[in-house]
C-alpha cells in the first residue's frame, strides 16, 4: 500500500484510513476534521457544534417544566410542615429559656410563636414587654404598632433569636400583632 501525496508530491503523514472523518451538520456527509467548509454542501461547518437543533428546545422546555415543579413542590412542602403557632406568654418563654437554656433557644428559633404580653415601652420597632426581671423583653416587630404602655397585646412571631452580649436576653423576632386567630 503507498502512502497518499500531497498535491506537491510529498507523502502525508497519514493515510486516507487513518484520517477520522466527521459527519457535517447539515448534509450528513462525511468530511475530513480540519474542514471548515463542507465540500459537499458548502456550508460552513467551524461553529456547526453551537448551532441549536430545534429539538432541543423541547429538551430545555421539559427541564425549566421540572425545574419549576420541583421549586413548586418543595413550596408547598414547606408551608404544609411548617408548624402551628405556639401560644404562650413572655413570662412563659423567658422561664423556659431560663429552665432550658440553649436547647429552647434553638427549639424556640423557629418556632412561630403567638405570645400575649403588657408593653411596658415603646420605640420605633421594638416593643418592650412585660418580664419576671428588671429588664423587659423585646419584641422586634415588622412594622409600627399602635399600642401604648399598659396596654395588652397578641403578637405572632416568627421566633426567638439570641442578640448575644449585646443584649442580656433573647428577643422575639418578626412580629406583628395579632388578631388571636
Amino acid at each position: 500500500m503507498t502512502p497518499d501525496r500531497r498535491l506537491d508530491g510529498a507523502p502525508s503523514a497519514m493515510s486516507a484510513s487513518q484520517v477520522r472523518e466527521r459527519t457535517c451538520p447539515y448534509c450528513a456527509e462525511d468530511v475530513r476534521p480540519a474542514a471548515v467548509i463542507c465540500p459537499h454542501c458548502r456550508r460552513d461547518i467551524r461553529l456547526s457544534s453551537l448551532t441549536i437543533d430545534p429539538g432541543d428546545n423541547r429538551t430545555a422546555l421539559s427541564v425549566l417544566l421540572f425545574l419549576a415543579l420541583a421549586f413548586a413542590a418543595f413550596q408547598f412542602y414547606q408551608y404544609v410542615t411548617k408548624p402551628d403557632p405556639l401560644s404562650t406568654t413572655a413570662t412563659a418563654i423567658e422561664d423556659y429559656l431560663d429552665a432550658e437554656g440553649e436547647a429552647a433557644l434553638k427549639e424556640l428559633n423557629a418556632q412561630p410563636l403567638i405570645v400575649s404580653a403588657t408593653v411596658t415601652n415603646k420605640g420605633g420597632d421594638r416593643l418592650h414587654l412585660q418580664s419576671h426581671y428588671a429588664l423587659d423583653i423585646v419584641a422586634e416587630m415588622q412594622s409600627p404598632a399602635s399600642v401604648d404602655p399598659g396596654d395588652e397585646v397578641s403578637l405572632r412571631c416568627e421566633g426567638v433569636i439570641d442578640v448575644g452580649l449585646l443584649a442580656p436576653k433573647p428577643r422575639l423576632t418578626g412580629c406583628l400583632i395579632s388578631d388571636g386567630t
